[in-house]
């Protein structure tokens, strides 16, 4: 386990899990990384928090509104 590795939050891996369950986890990583970058407007982070509340449990909600309003934990 490399150290990025070790930063992650108990709620990452789980988000990580459930959207690349199939994907080795460093790709599954860089997909995730790409989708915070490209998700940088409003109206991608409401579509992305509408899709998602159907999917995630409350903790994981959470964690994605703090990262939409920029309190990103180390991935």
């Amino acid at each position: 386990m490399g150290e990025k590795d070790r930063e992650r939050s108990r709620e990452l891996e789980q988000l990580r899990q459930k959207l690349f369950p199939n994907f080795p986890p460093k790709e599954g990583w860089a997909r995730i990384d790409e989708a915070f970058r490209r998700a940088s407007d409003p109206e991608r982070w409401d579509r992305i928090e509408l899709l998602a509340a159907d999917d995630l449990d409350d903790n994981l909600l959470t964690l994605l509104k703090r990262l939409r309003e920029g309190q990103r934990p180390k991935l």
